[in-house]
């Protein structure tokens, strides 16, 4: 086999034997359709498990727990090994580090409640079940919970089928936002609200209980007191679970905390949920993921206890590696080629929310190229020769989409609708977005009398009249302009690449050689002498000294001025 690489894609070219004379090409994963993957992901999904930690004894050595985790380790890498070799099927880059899984395990066996944090935009990318069922393996007195963060950013119709989705699957969920919750307390310690217990009540989704109605309490979008005492509560009562089938502890021990566990993928707002708990800022947040390096535990009451883990990408199926970084699980910061991530975005959000997001206009069938230039024309994001800085402004947009400023809410996969799009915090259906829209008045028709001069010209004037109609006839793919500006910069740029600009100090001034050609064409004019076509300026200036009797008797030798007749 010959491996040939494109762009980070393998493709494996078979070489001898009739596949050799066929010409058969082992296609990447994007060539098979929909069908062929789901078959695929299917068939291994099995095999995507949380490593397990060996059991062990209190009475083991050190370098003997040791060699069982590792070798248990490898076992489970060599079956993920075998499900990435599978075309059909791609995976996330999960965590390959031992040391980290060993965070995870002592994060859930001290834990009473784990508490899987996951985006609510697109929760089944992020949610594990199988840790769940790892949770249950460890003891049958602790309990996990998905807390559902970033939910002030869906509708009230995604959060209930959502909620439905949950509840038919048996899994405990909380809808909650760590940054609301943040801006809420900072406005509650300046003041601004006024009537803070009122501001509880309202919840940090800003939706009133008897809004949302009785029936749909398990919708609201919970405050920081709420969170804190649900959290509370299931963990004592999973720790006094746990207490009553352990022997009891020896005479004089301290009193146990209840431990709440936060887990989860990287930037998903774990540490931000820990903040928001404490009420100050005692971990480190950032929106790089995996800045959390090793768990943490922090006192918030004295029965109760949070342990922060380290966010870590489990295995899991994905489409691409646009969607990871589209979704935060790729690291924005370290991108180059930013085009195929907002290809990715722009095709599942379409073209609106870019236009009222970032006040551009963008042509029918716009790509992520002219996406890319229309918001970089915008900001006046430019690079040298006044080209569009693809780079900065690609990762603007993937940031915008991370933090919910273009906004894409996944529907639950038995929902009929294919889910949410918008800006700002306000999101309408995707098939309410993709409604035709009325034609517009139609641009007058380029003329066609204009003559032609092979099939370069003909093309040559169709593209102008088409950019000239608003380039509303105009098929392009994304790599064909990479200067598709709406106010024609691109024009702009050519031309002056053509024309090189001349130092600022010359640009009121007159060659000095065009300035002694119109000398001589005056002194022409009024006299009867005329001056050689190359004259320079200093036989001029000499000439004009000697008619006008200016020039002094000093020593040197006299150059005469140069006369034809």
């Amino acid at each position: 086999r010959d491996w040939s690489a494109a762009r980070g894609e393998s493709v494996v070219v078979s070489l001898g034997g009739d596949d050799a004379a066929r010409g058969v090409v082992v296609a990447p994963h994007d060539a098979f359709s929909r069908e062929e993957r789901a078959a695929a992901e299917a068939e291994h999904r099995g095999a995507l498990r949380v490593p397990r930690r060996p059991p062990w004894a209190r009475s083991d050595s050190v370098e003997e727990l040791d060699a069982r985790e590792r070798s248990n380790f490898l076992e489970w890498r060599r079956r993920l090994a075998a499900v990435e070799e599978v075309a059909a099927v791609q995976m996330t880059p999960f965590e390959k580090n031992l040391e980290v899984w060993r965070q995870l395990w002592r994060v859930c066996e001290r834990s009473d409640l784990v508490v899987q944090v996951v985006d609510a935009r697109n929760p089944l990318l992020y949610y594990a079940a199988d840790l769940d069922a790892y949770v249950a393996e460890l003891s049958e007195h602790k309990r996990p919970i998905v807390l559902l963060n970033k939910s002030d950013l869906l509708p009230r119709d995604a959060r209930r089928l959502w909620a439905r989705h949950f509840e038919e699957q048996g899994v405990d969920f909380i809808f909650w936002s760590a940054k609301a919750a943040t801006e809420l307390q900072a406005l509650d310690e300046e003041q601004a609200l006024g009537d803070s217990d009122a501001a509880r009540q309202t919840g940090v989704g800003g939706q009133d209980v008897d809004d949302v109605g009785e029936e749909d309490e398990s919708l609201r979008v919970l405050g920081v007191d709420e969170l804190l005492f649900m959290l509370e509560g299931a963990a004592e009562e999973a720790s006094l679970a746990a207490a009553a089938a352990a022997p009891p502890p020896p005479p004089g021990a301290p009193p146990r905390r209840a431990t709440v566990g936060m887990v989860g993928f990287p930037n998903v707002g774990k540490s931000s949920t820990i903040n928001a708990l404490v009420g100050s800022k005692r971990t480190m947040v950032s929106s790089t993921p995996g800045k959390t390096k090793h768990f943490q535990t922090l006192n918030v009451t004295p029965g109760l206890m949070l342990c922060d883990c380290p966010g870590l990408v489990f295995p899991s199926f994905s489409r691409s590696k646009p969607d990871m970084v589209a979704a935060g699980v790729i690291p924005i910061d370290r991108l180059t080629d930013v085009r195929a991530p907002v290809g990715t975005i722009l095709k599942v959000l379409g073209a609106a929310p870019f236009e009222s997001c970032y006040n551009v206009t963008l042509p029918p069938r716009a790509g992520a190229a002219h996406v890319l230039a229309a918001v970089a024309a915008s900001r006046n994001f430019v690079i040298g020769q006044g080209r569009p800085d693809e780079t900065r402004t690609g990762r603007m947009i993937l940031k915008d989409f991370a933090n919910g400023k273009l906004l894409y809410v996944h529907a639950p996969p038995d929902a009929k609708l294919r889910g949410w799009a918008g800006h700002d915090g306000h999101a309408a259906p995707l098939e309410a977005l993709e409604a035709p829209k009325p034609a517009s008045a139609a641009s007058p028709a380029p003329s066609s009398g204009q003559p032609s001069s092979g099939a370069s010209a003909a093309e040559g004037s169709a593209a102008a009249a088409a950019v000239a109609a608003g380039l509303d006839d105009l098929e392009l793919d994304d790599d064909d302009f990479d200067l598709m500006l709406p106010d024609n910069h691109a024009r702009v740029a050519r031309e002056a690449a053509a024309k090189p600009r001349r130092a600022a100090h010359k640009f009121q001034q007159t060659a000095p050689r065009a300035k002694a050609r119109q000398k001589a064409a005056t002194l022409a004019a009024n006299t009867e002498m005329s001056f050689e076509d190359g004259a320079t300026a200093g036989a001029v200036r000499r000439q004009m000294a000697a008619i006008q009797g200016k020039r002094g008797k000093g020593g040197g030798k006299k150059r005469g001025p140069t006369l034809v007749g």
